[in-house]
């Protein structure tokens, strides 16, 4: 099988590459819109002449070794949060995974292969001041998998020791309406996961539910269009004042005009099940967010402006490594990611 010479491996050097000039070729190749791009500009800025091909293997092989080691180094994250809040926020993207299909190969000795999309999940973890505004001093922790929603949620419990340690003021976990993330949610509750003496809050994020409160509005088309706008209106100052008791009232009157419309039913049940996750005028009296911009913006930042676009497609273990280099990249993590790649157990080399 597979070996390694010790030495080497003592001193870090994986894949015929010095810790130095991997960490340079993943960080080029996670930062540039291409690995084509990210060759040339280490050959013309940094001297290494490195084709494609090798540029991905190391690039792979560097974030799979960061997240073998992961697990045991922990503490080297820096995680400060003590008498301030946790943000925690989940969502997922979309990205196009190549697959190869069975059979021969093409005239041009090419294969073939299947370009499904996939949904890659991110976590976004961040710390908010005593004023409610984002905390500068602290890095956030983002993360993300292909695994689906179990795979993510194990990333998450695997960060949550380390987040509960300093004894944060309270722990705000804001998301949109997507049952498979409140059903694990809740889970870690009930698990005690997120046992302390710090209040937990559940949130669903504002601009979500006005969406919905938007489709519901357009679905009464008994109304002219005018009418609709300023029913969406009303309920979305009622939503923004927490009134959810008396939004769900006028929808259920709404919704006896049609009776059998499922699409109706839909919106209103989407408000009625998150009943308790609606306490917006509450949150900015805490000084709360109630919407989950830092999340979107890493959706935008981690994936879509490097791992999706036309004629894009990754290999699985590719894609994987990519997101967590490139979270780290976009958290300001990039020295702990890069002493993690080289902290890796000596199981995860070979």
């Amino acid at each position: 099988g597979k070996g390694l010479f010790p030495a080497l491996f003592v001193l870090g050097i994986h894949e015929h590459t010095s810790p130095a000039a991997a960490s340079q070729m993943a960080r080029a190749a996670c930062c540039v819109a291409s690995l084509e791009e990210a060759s040339a500009w280490l050959r013309d800025a940094a001297g290494l002449d490195v084709d494609i091909k090798t540029l991905r293997r190391v690039t792979r092989r560097f974030g799979q070794r960061a997240r073998s080691a992961l697990a045991g180094n922990l503490p080297a994250l820096q995680v400060e949060g003590q008498g301030r809040s946790v943000v925690i926020s989940v969502d997922g993207g979309k990205l196009r995974v190549r697959r190869d299909k069975k059979g021969a190969r093409t005239r041009k000795g090419r294969r073939s292969f299947h370009t499904g999309w996939r949904e890659p999940l991110l976590l976004h973890i961040c710390v908010l001041g005593s004023d409610g505004r984002l905390d500068r001093s602290f890095s956030p922790l983002i993360d993300g998998t292909l695994g689906g929603p179990d795979a993510l949620f194990e990333m998450l419990r695997l960060y949550l020791p380390l987040l509960l340690a300093p004894q944060p003021a309270r722990v705000l976990l804001i998301a949109d309406g997507a049952r498979w993330i409140w059903k694990r949610f809740v889970a870690l509750i009930d698990q005690k996961a997120l046992a302390g003496p710090f209040p937990v809050v559940q949130l669903i994020d504002f601009y979500h539910a006005v969406e919905h409160l938007g489709m519901f509005a357009e679905l009464c088309a008994f109304w002219p269009s005018p009418r609709r706008t300023r029913w969406r209106n009303h309920a979305r100052q009622l939503l923004r004042a927490g009134k959810i008791n008396d939004l769900l009232d006028e929808m259920q009157d709404l919704l006896a005009k049609r009776p059998r419309s499922k699409a109706l039913k839909r919106h209103y049940h989407y408000f009625e099940h998150n009943r308790s996750r609606f306490s917006y005028a509450w949150a900015r009296r805490s000084r709360l967010p109630n919407g989950s911009g830092p999340m979107e913006s890493a959706i935008r930042r981690v994936i879509n402006l490097r791992l999706k676009g036309p004629g894009i497609f990754w290999h699985q273990e590719t894609a994987e490594a990519m997101l967590m280099i490139r979270s780290s990249y976009k958290a300001q993590r990039w020295e702990q990611l890069a002493k993690l790649a080289c902290s890796a157990p000596l199981e995860a080399l070979l």
